[in-house]
């Protein structure tokens, strides 16, 4: 059995951090929609925060790669 070459490894690893940005995206929009509407208490706040910094960091990280 062939080992995957290092092309189709860091191809499967941009898909994945590509399907973790689009669904952290969604959750964004809904948090932030929350936001604007007065909807998050302090826990969701910071959690929407975490999510902006981790938001952040996978586009860089897919910026970085392609």
């Amino acid at each position: 059995m062939e080992e995957p070459s290092l092309e189709n490894v860091q191809q499967d690893k941009l898909e994945q951090l590509q399907l973790k940005l689009e669904g952290l995206r969604q959750k964004l929009a809904v948090m932030r929609w929350d936001q604007e509407h007065d909807q998050l208490n302090p826990a969701m706040k910071s959690k929407l925060q975490k999510l902006q910094e981790e938001c952040e960091r996978l586009e860089r990280e897919l910026g970085a790669h392609t």
